[in-house]
């Protein structure tokens, strides 16, 4: 984000929510695509973002349908689980079925 912010002036979480906006999307799916970074942010979190932020850490972590070696770190922030109500103890099961599926596409 930093770095399109540094570059182009705009990133693609603000792209993306114009293109939804344009679409017609509904306000939820806009609001989610536009905060799916911001879940550090207290006014920005419920169960969506918080849902959101879960399979992104969870996607990251593998680097499922990225580029090797892409250089993404991403932090799991743990508000996220208490809102979710699940145990940090679920997470490796929540990435074999990630990794499971993504096998079987």
């Amino acid at each position: 984000i930093y770095a399109e912010q540094n570059l182009v002036g705009i990133d693609h979480t603000e792209i993306g929510a114009c293109i939804a906006e344009k679409w017609n999307f509904s306000k939820n799916l806009i609001f989610l695509i536009e905060n799916h970074h911001n879940h550090l942010d207290k006014d920005n979190q419920n169960t969506d973002t918080a849902l959101l932020h879960l399979t992104d850490y969870l996607i990251n972590q593998d680097h499922i349908g990225m580029f090797d070696n892409f250089p993404i770190n991403c932090t799991l922030n743990t508000s996220c689980l208490e809102i979710l109500n699940i145990s940090y103890n679920i997470i490796p099961e929540f990435k074999e079925k990630i990794i499971q599926s993504f096998e079987e596409i």
